[in-house]
């Protein structure tokens, strides 16, 4: 026997779905309205254009003092604490001195193989008490300048390490220096496997123990058997990325991922950054 009840309580039901789906058409074509109002404002404003503001400057080509900076300006520059600006140039191997303003202030150093002159310069560094530090790869020797005068006050030849050689000055410690040392690559020879090592140097040249870390090597094109011999940094390549804190501790990456090891000035790892 049917229950009287039942018609009584599906038409509730039924005219509540219907309205739920009434409120529900309503409320779409509210929000699609909407929607196509903001698209259509949107699309009748203009697109922001960027603006450049520039920041800093230095070098004048009207005045003949322009830098061709040749890879970044992380291995070019240098500042000290009185915001000197320190320059080095691989065209013409010498280091321009800028101040805060951006003006040229001098130069220091020129093309030879002698005291205070250069060959390919690397990388110059501000180190404790503004001394400057340049590095020179082809010379393999390092040079200090004295802050105010920016005169040579000594220099010293940096060692290999079997088959590596010394490639860039990273920071100054209190034992001395710490390098990335590389090997060579002579085609045909592959660049595979090859390792950029940061090595600890005292203050006369001699290389300290322990490795403090190794990363993968920067990467390189190089020619096969029988073609014209060729080798240089692959464009747009990995790198590996080698800073000093303020802290004391060396924070090396790699390009292709994110991710930073953290090592101690006695070369145990401490942590790691990802």
């Amino acid at each position: 026997m049917p229950d009287p009840t039942t018609p009584e309580l599906r038409e509730p039901t039924r005219s509540r779905g219907i309205a739920a789906c009434l409120l529900f058409l309503a409320t779409t074509s509210v929000l699609s309205s909407f929607e196509t109002g903001v698209k259509d404002e949107a699309n009748a404003q203009p697109p922001i254009a960027p603006e450049l503001i520039e920041l800093f400057r230095f070098g004048n080509e009207e005045k003949g003092d322009g830098i061709l900076f040749y890879g970044g300006t992380r291995e070019r520059v240098a500042v000290d604490r009185s915001v000197s600006i320190f320059v080095s140039e691989w065209r013409v191997p010498r280091i321009k001195v800028v101040t805060s303003t951006g003006d040229l202030a001098t130069t220091i150093g020129q093309r030879g193989r002698g005291p205070g002159e250069f060959q390919w310069l690397e990388s110059p560094l501000a180190g404790p008490g503004d001394t400057l530090y340049v590095f020179d790869s082809r010379l393999e020797r390092l040079s200090a300048f004295e802050p105010r005068s920016l005169e040579l006050v000594y220099d010293f030849t940096v060692s290999r390490i079997e088959r590596r050689d010394p490639a860039r000055l990273i920071g100054v410690l209190e034992t001395g220096f710490l390098f990335t040392y590389r090997v060579p690559i002579s085609p045909p020879e592959s660049p595979e496997g090859r390792r950029s090592r940061v090595k600890q140097v005292d203050w006369t040249g001699q290389v300290l123990p322990p490795t403090m870390q190794v990363m993968p090597a920067t990467d390189w094109l190089v020619s096969a058997e029988g073609e014209d011999l060729f080798a240089r940094p692959t464009p747009f390549g990995r790198d590996p990325v080698f800073r000093l804190g303020s802290d004391g501790n060396l924070y090396a990456g790699w390009t292709e991922t994110v991710g930073i090891a953290v090592t101690a000035p006695d070369g145990m790892q401490t942590g790691h950054i990802r």
